[in-house]
């Protein structure tokens, strides 16, 4: 028969069969036993011209099989207003109403139709109409226009969640080519979506088509966007979780949307259906509402649709012919639920596993360890009822020691106890603390509680070092929303969620609860830190977690403050106060009994744990798209868990004592290929962890590991800083604990874990420890078979079979055997080599008498030449040496001359500050050499310089950045690597208040008391005639006194003694009616000798911009006095400070991407902006800015320096540097440092004997010539290079001198027959290791079976 008479014969004997078989190509379904016919909808309006309904028809046999019949029955249509496509779509045709009439085998279903508005026309709505069009044709998805940077220069929200952007992308660009008003069919939206121009995504609908038409209408329409329009707040699948009977039918679903006004809508044909697992069941491609069935199992499927979400999930039966249900025992109430998803899923369940396996799995899964032979043998032994006896056992290991450290390291885990984010110290206590709320069973919801709202140093409140870990909002809120709700919400942090309903304002609003979050240096931390690089500052060991009142969360894509608010209610009373801080709010809405996620998400961890398989799985991914293979079963544990007050003991001790956890790994056929109900014991790797405390308690080996105690076991060690050499943890899969993602954990059995414990250490040397029990099992008793039967007992908690004794029983044989073989192979290999050694031993000695000669003829032959060398090297030392001392002796000569030729140089005046402070908590210190320090706290902020000068017309300042060796790396800046980053430099100025401005505001002559100074702070004070004395008793003591003056600027002249010796240092803080407390950014330094006799004059200046409330001084030393004779307050009015103008700024060294030009742009980027140095540390580097423009002043000028550092790495601050000023003509120049140009400006005979000493320094420190003559006399020293020939011979001796290398495989052989030699004379207990090397590397013993 030709092709064409086949397909004829084909065609005509389908073409009785309706048209949709034809169409669908899917299994034939027998409907021949049809109870009845249901169709869905029962009734459709259609009301525009492109609206639709999507038809479902569902036959119910007499099996009670529930099947679609959407493409099986026969169909006509009562009316001419509609028409119905082959995979049951009812478009309109014309105004009036239709009846579709379907019949199946007898049985018969309709749909009443009325069809409105055909006659008028149609306006579509952007929001309603084109939002989905262009959703389903692909415009904005992920992989097009909606991608991060578009495509082509075209970019569109991704799925259409800012349809202000996307109005705006379609209607503003290209001058109204993409959106053309006048002539819609030359539109660019529909000329590339309909393939009409070249288009990337090529063609994604046709000329005339419904999307088509209508987008064209819109566009027609003036393409308005009207944001009033109706949302949709739902959409709803059908039909619900259907069961589809044979493998590779298909299920049709139909989507309705509800709109906010009322309004419904089928919205089948716009909806995005994706299947949860494709390798049960996959929407077709062509028609995505149809879903294809491939294999028996159950495949969620979620359904999206403008930003609304819906679940369903297809169940595939396959063939269970000969399935006869049969309802098994149960425990409790799990038993029961689990059984009717088998009942439903037509799954026999396995048996019971036995007592062996029971006791071996129960132990490892609550406690982490196997249990002993003493406690296998005693519970074998028990005739009490299997139930009672195994509950007995559950009831003794829940709470133990042995389970408080287990279930410690789940939490340790979780929580990311790490050196690497809290230092060794830190991990120990937050492991410590975790280990006591397991052993008194705290409460999960209070567990959780105190963990969110910790407040206080990490050190005694060990939970707040949650902060420590997480110290951005944002990663706060990703990690709390994961870890306690088994949500993920970094989804949506750039766009509305993608699979999710929650949406990109969501996940700001909640990271809001965590913007107020203050983490300041716990003194307890001295000065240990944690971590630190070139882009981001150590941490302190201890940080002190406390709430702020300020804080916000600014919404990246509005860039607007985001106000904190929940995605959806947890049913928390809202007639409750609310509470303190926004952590509390969100503790007590996370813990809420009514949230929908809290208590559900951490019972299935606790089920997966136990059972191997989540109800959700991966345990901690709950999504609409991920439903739960058992809602009832979660549902009910997530109410005994509220209901037993958050009990975790309760829901371990409910899973464990079902039949469901008890059930045993065989399967039978009816549910051999069951992975997610529950039918069998599921056989798990054990965790690292458990696997390295296994192998060591079975053979009764001490556990070794580096920095602890030895036996203590993994367990037990307080964080993963600590490691094996040879990284069997590592290997076998133990988290790194970097985020709290059970991903974290592996379970698999990879080359790497099989290689590790095969051939590595950790089980060598378990196994070969002398004090493990294997030698006294050998000298306990004669029997083989009795010490095989314990072997068996400890490592897999079961004896030996009989296969397995015979094949044990054979290695004791073999012992003596290999040993034999082994002797027999040493002899046979020294016997071979004999004759080649001894012929080698004189080949060497001849070798080396050899090279031995040739050395000593070359050296008598080159005698002569290497005295002439010699004597030629003398004569250059001596020659450069002179030079060098001539140079040394015109110095002086040279120095004064220099002086005088620097004349031409740029004049710079060093100013020297009346006051300085900063807004970083750093401590400015002023140096002799009127430089300024900065110490302690560092971070983002500014420093601010006042000084004045008589100089009129400033045409240039200058910023040396000094090296310090009290710095970092010697500075100048206080990063780890001696950088810093000045991100913007600005210079203010006025006329300085004339002497009439300024008004006494106090004068204290202490001639009556202490006169208003009091609050002593690790200080005593006290008046006798007149004069105030301090005297410190502690490392920060201070006096106060009230005031009440208003803003303006203040001068503070001291009348003081401070006797003692070397440096005294004093500061005074301000505080005012805005600002009450006491802060490094209000508060001015001196630094000042002591030990000078008499009253000196001191004085601090500072201005303020609201009243004055008080002072405090700190004489700062540690025990040392203080003598106050007077002090005086004295304010001015602030005068006008008005901005320079700078320009033309210079630096003899600038970072890349660090200009220093960037210094004074008037931008604050935190990043690649303002004056940087790297990798130019411990180097005096200086910078110039030219004055383009100053503002007027008479007389002398006040100045106000502004130094801003907010590089993102926070602690990239300045720590040491000089402000100079110059009136020199432009250009400027760098000029000298501040302390030499102020030297050599004066005359020759006026200079002091340390100054001529301070700019000879100078001068021979940076003199060319006097370098160039050290460097030659270096080189002249510098010892002759060594003949290569005499290095030749002398290397030829030493390798002819070489022993003869010892043959290696007789060496292998030698070693290898010592140790089979004591192997041999301990022949029992080489077995016995034999045996226990070769059970450990089995599956028995490395699962939890």
């Amino acid at each position: 028969m030709t092709k064409t008479k086949l397909f004829i014969t084909l065609l005509s004997a389908i073409s009785f069969l309706p048209l949709q078989s034809l169409w669908s190509k899917e299994t034939v379904q027998d409907f021949s036993s049809i109870q009845s016919l249901e169709a869905n909808p029962k009734s459709a309006k259609l009301e525009n011209p492109f609206s639709y309904s999507q038809v479902i028809l569902t036959a119910k046999l007499g099996n009670g099989q529930i099947i679609d019949a959407t493409r099986n029955a026969k169909a006509s249509i009562e009316g001419e207003a509609v028409k119905l496509s082959q995979s049951g779509l009812i478009e309109p045709i014309k105004d009036g109403n239709a009846t579709l009439h379907f019949e199946l085998h007898g049985q018969k279903a309709s749909i009443t139709v009325q069809v409105t508005g055909q006659g008028q026309k149609f306006n579509p709505d952007y929001v309603r109409d084109i939002m989905p069009v262009i959703s389903r044709m692909g415009c904005n998805q992920g992989t097009c226009h909606g991608s991060k940077d578009g495509k082509n220069g075209f970019k569109l929200s991704l799925r259409g969640y800012d349809p202000i952007y996307d109005i705006r992308a379609f209607t503003d660009d290209l001058g109204a080519r993409r959106v053309n008003v006048a002539a819609p069919d030359s539109s660019l939206l529909l000329l590339k979506a309909t393939g009409a121009v070249p288009h990337e995504g090529g063609q994604v609908t046709k000329p005339d088509s419904n999307y088509y038409n209508i987008v064209k209408n819109w566009i027609a329409g003036g393409a308005k966007l009207d944001l009033s329009t109706p949302k949709v707040t739902g959409i709803e699948v059908f039909p619900k979780n259907p069961v589809v009977e044979r493998i590779g039918n298909k299920q049709q679903i139909r989507v309705v949307a509800s709109f906010a006004d009322g309004v419904t809508r089928d919205v089948t044909r716009e909806a995005f259906v994706q299947s949860g697992n494709t390798e049960v069941a996959e929407p077709e491609k062509e028609s995505h509402s149809l879903i294809n069935t491939i294999r028996r199992g159950e495949a969620p499927i979620l359904i999206r649709y403008e930003g609304n979400y819906a679940a369903t999930t297809v169940t595939v039966m396959g063939d269970r012919s000969g399935f006869v249900w049969e309802q098994p025992p149960a425990n409790n109430k799990v038993d029961e639920l689990v059984a009717s998803k088998w009942e439903r899923m037509k799954i026999n369940p396995s048996g019971l596993c036995d007592d062996y396996e029971f006791i071996r799995r129960i132990y490892l899964d609550l406690t982490g360890l196997p249990p002993s032979a003493e406690v296998v043998q005693a519970f074998i032994s028990d005739d009490k009822p299997q139930r009672e006896k195994r509950d007995a056992v559950i009831d003794q290991l829940v709470g133990s020691n042995e389970y408080i450290d287990h279930w410690t390291n789940k939490w340790a885990d979780l929580l990311q106890v790490n050196r690497k984010f809290l230092g060794q110290d830190g991990a120990k206590g937050l492991r410590e603390w975790i280990r006591m709320q397991v052993e008194n069973n705290k409460p999960y919801d209070e567990f959780v509680r105190n963990i969110i709202t910790a407040t206080g140093s990490n050190k005694t409140n060990p939970p707040a070092s949650y902060y420590k870990v997480l110290r951005e909002p944002t990663e706060l809120m990703e990690n709390t929303t994961h870890l306690f709700l088994a949500t993920r919400f970094n989804c949506n942090k750039c766009h509305d969620h993608p699979f999710e309903k929650w949406t990109q304002d969501q996940y700001y609003e909640l990271a809001a609860y965590f913007a107020q979050v203050e983490l300041k240096r716990d003194p307890a931390s001295g000065k240990n830190n944690i971590g630190g690089t070139a882009v981001e500052g150590a941490k302190p060991l201890y940080e002190l977690i406390s709430d702020k009142k300020e804080g916000e969360v600014i919404h990246d894509r509005t860039k607007e403050i985001s106000p904190p608010s929940f995605p959806y209610s947890s049913g928390r009373d809202q007639s409750k106060p609310k509470l303190d801080t926004r952590r509390a709010e969100l503790a007590d809405w996370i813990t809420a009994p009514g949230n929908q996620y809290f208590a559900s998400s951490y019972v299935n961890r606790l089920w997966g744990y136990m059972m191997g398989t989540g109800i959700i799985e991966p345990l901690d991914d709950i999504r609409a798209g991920n439903p739960p293979s058992n809602p009832e079963l979660l549902k009910f544990l997530e109410g005994e868990f509220i209901k037993s007050n958050f009990n975790i003991q309760h829901i371990l001790r409910l899973i464990c004592k079902s039949r469901t956890y008890q059930l045993s790994i065989a399967t039978n056929k009816w549910n051999s290929d069951d992975t997610v109900n529950f039918s069998h014991g599921k056989a798990r790797r054990l965790p690292a962890e458990v696997l390295y405390d296994a192998i060591h308690t079975s053979l009764g080996a001490q556990p070794n590991f580096p920095g602890v105690p030895a036996g203590t076991r993994a367990a037990q060690l307080p964080d993963v800083g600590i490691k094996l050499p040879d990284g069997f943890l590592d290997n076998a899969g133990r988290p790194v604990r970097e985020s709290a993602c059970e991903c974290e954990r592996s379970s698999g059995l990879q080359l790497g874990p099989i290689m590790a414990l095969v051939s590595g250490p950790t089980v060598g040397n378990a196994i070969s420890d002398p004090k493990n029990v294997l030698p006294k099992l050998i000298e306990s008793s004669e029997d083989d078979t009795k010490v095989i039967n314990e072997i068996f007992l400890r490592l897999l908690s079961r004896p030996a079979s009989e296969d397995e004794l015979t094949a044990t029983l054979s290695m004791l044989d073999a012992v003596e055997k290999d040993h034999a073989n082994i002797v027999q192979k040493v002899q046979e290999r020294e016997s071979l080599l004999k004759e080649e050694t001894l012929k080698a031993e004189k080949q060497r000695e001849t070798k080396i008498a050899e090279a031995k000669k040739s050395l000593t003829d070359y050296q008598a032959g080159i005698a002569e030449r290497e005295a002439k060398l010699n004597k030629e090297q003398a004569d250059r030392i001596s020659t450069a040496d002179k030079a060098v001392k001539e140079f040394e002796a015109s110095i002086p000569q040279k120095v004064s001359e220099w002086a005088i030729a620097n004349s031409s140089e740029s004049k710079w005046e060093v100013i020297n500050p009346i006051g300085f402070n900063s807004t970083n908590g750093s401590k400015l210190e002023l140096e002799n050499d009127s430089s300024l320090l900065a110490s302690g706290k560092n971070g983002i902020g500014n420093y601010r310089v006042y000084a004045t000068t008589a100089i009129d017309n400033i045409t240039g300042v200058r910023i040396e950045t000094i090296p310090d060796q009290r710095l970092t790396k010697g500075g100048p800046g206080r990063a780890a690597d001696g950088n810093f980053v000045l991100t913007e430099f600005e210079v203010h100025g006025s006329s300085v208040q004339k002497k009439e401005d300024w008004n006494v505001v106090k004068l204290w002559k202490f001639d009556n008391g202490a006169d208003g100074w009091g609050k002593p702070n690790q200080a005593e004070i006290s008046v006798n005639e007149g004069v105030l004395k301090i005297d410190s008793k502690g490392d920060d003591p201070s006096v106060t006194a009230s005031l009440d003056s208003p803003a303006g600027s203040y001068m503070i002249d001291l009348k003081a003694e401070f006797p003692g010796q070397g440096k005294a240092h004093a500061q005074l803080f301000w505080t005012t009616k805005k600002d009450p407390n006491i802060s490094e950014e209000r508060s001015t330094r001196l630094t000042l000798p002591r030990g000078k006799e008499g009253w000196q004059n001191y004085r601090f200046f500072f201005q303020t911009d609201s009243e004055l409330t008080s002072l405090r001084f700190d004489p700062i030393d540690d025990k040392n006095i203080v003598y106050v004779d007077a002090m005086r307050v004295n304010r001015a009015e602030t005068p006008k400070l008005e901005k320079f103008a700078l320009e033309n700024a210079k630096a003899n060294h600038s970072q890349a991407d660090y200009n220093v030009t960037t210094a004074i742009d008037g931008k604050k980027d935190s990043d690649k902006n303002g004056w940087a140095i790297h990798p130019k540390s411990n180097t005096e580097l200086m910078a110039t800015f030219e004055v383009k423009e100053q503002p007027k002043a008479e007389g002398r000028r006040l100045l106000r320096f502004d130094l801003d550092q907010r590089y993102q790495g926070k602690n990239f601050s300045i720590g040491r540097f000089r402000i100079s000023i110059t009136s020199s003509p432009k250009p400027i120049n760098f000029g000298l440092p501040g302390n030499i140009d102020s030297i050599i400006a004066k005359a020759e005979n006026e200079r002091t004997k340390e100054e001529v000493a301070e700019i000879t320094k100078y001068y021979r420190e940076n003199n060319g010539d006097l370098k160039k003559l050290q460097e030659g006399l270096a080189n002249a020293k510098k010892p002759r290079p060594a003949d290569p020939k005499i290095a030749e011979l002398q290397a030829n001796i030493k390798e002819a001198e070489k022993p003869i290398p010892q043959d290696y495989k007789l060496a292998r052989l030698r070693k290898d027959a010592g140790l089979s030699e004591q192997q041999k004379n301990q022949k029992r207990l080489t077995a016995a290791q034999d045996i226990a090397w070769a059970i450990i590397n089995t599956p028995a013993f490395l699962f939890n079976r």
